[in-house]
């Protein structure tokens, strides 16, 4: 069971005014605080979609770090995370053939309070449940969260979506599901400005806000 991290990122940020994932985390960037959770995971291949001003935005060194990354620039950048999922997906077919007993991860890219052992407990609870459902979510104390796994075969699910439904609408329509218990709060994105100055670590430098 090879496992695949789709990680969205493409969003334009218009809330926030200013290109979120590569606002200060600590010392380093947002992408890269994410990109260092999946990347002490379990999960095999991690795939970001996103933006060429993202990529462009931290030096070449900075993204080799990450040996099991492959980060996907949409041209023109997908609008709607759902089309950013589909083009990992499509990326995930032609760079590895995946098979039905795999499995994919979604998670956002400003999924700043996500961490490596959230990740690693429902590939773990997935797998050592022996279930044979279709999809695993994440149960918090405060309610349903990420990151959502998926058997490999609702990755053509994806593609059939209408266009009022998004990935969530996946989530809900299947019913042959599992969920599991999580300790603590469900992971927080940055959503507004406020969202980041309320969630970001100490020793972040302090930017004036856009």
């Amino acid at each position: 069971m090879r496992s695949f991290a789709v990680i969205p990122g493409a969003g334009v940020s218009r809330r926030m005014g200013t290109s979120k994932l590569l606002l200060p985390w600590g010392e380093i960037t947002v992408i890269e605080h994410l990109l260092r959770q999946w990347h002490e995971s379990c999960v095999d291949h991690i795939v970001l979609v996103t933006r060429p001003q993202t990529l462009a935005g931290l030096e070449r060194s900075r993204w080799s770090a990450f040996e099991r990354l492959q980060v996907v620039t949409p041209k023109p950048p997908p609008e709607e995370m759902k089309a950013s999922v589909s083009r990992a997906l499509d990326f995930i077919c032609d760079q590895w053939v995946p098979q039905t007993e795999d499995i994919w991860l979604l998670a956002p890219a400003d999924l700043v309070t996500l961490t490596s052992s959230m990740i690693n407990s429902v590939v773990e609870g997935f797998r050592g449940s022996g279930s044979a459902k279709e999809l695993a979510i994440p149960r918090f104390t405060d309610k349903r969260g990420h990151p959502v796994l998926f058997r490999w075969k609702l990755a053509s699910e994806v593609a059939s979506l209408a266009d009022h439904e998004n990935l969530r609408s996946l989530v809900d329509k299947t019913s042959s599901r599992l969920e599991i218990s999580m300790p603590g709060q469900a992971p927080r994105d940055l959503d507004t400005w406020a969202d980041y100055e309320s969630l970001r670590p100490p020793r972040t430098p302090e930017i004036a806000k856009p």
